[in-house]
């Protein structure tokens, strides 16, 4: 197995663990939607290199579990984005298609601005701060 003799070589270093992850997050990612099956490489990996587990393990859990906080994050922010929507609907009507798309790419706090405002405001400009 190719990644075999890297593995062993970083199971020794003090900077492996940290190689190992990046390693893993490019594969992760690199391929878009083909990338690479992170958790079936780290079980090939330890089958043809035993000694390598606990970091190939450590890589990997590291790696997961950096996904799953920006999961959060996302799913967080759509969320609010998506009540944020209801909430200027039921309050002022219907959207503009400018106001929908302000919202559709605002970020996490900038959503979390526009749900404090709709509290007071008295328009959707004043929401959306246009």
């Amino acid at each position: 197995m190719f990644w075999a003799p890297v593995v062993a070589a970083l199971d020794g270093d003090p900077e492996g663990p940290r190689a190992l992850q990046r390693i893993f997050e490019y594969l992760g990612e690199a391929a878009g939607e083909r990338s690479t099956d992170l958790e079936l490489l780290a079980a090939t990996i330890t089958e043809h290199t035993p000694a390598a587990r606990d970091v190939t393990m450590n890589s990997l859990e590291k790696l997961l579990e950096k996904g799953r906080k920006q999961g959060v994050v996302i799913g967080r922010a759509q969320a609010n984005r998506e009540t944020l929507l209801k909430q200027l609907r039921a309050k002022f009507g219907g959207l503009t298609g400018e106001d929908a798309a302000k919202i559709a790419h605002a970020d996490a706090a900038t959503l979390e601005e526009y749900l404090e405002r709709i509290l007071t405001a008295d328009s959707v400009a004043a929401v959306l701060g246009g």
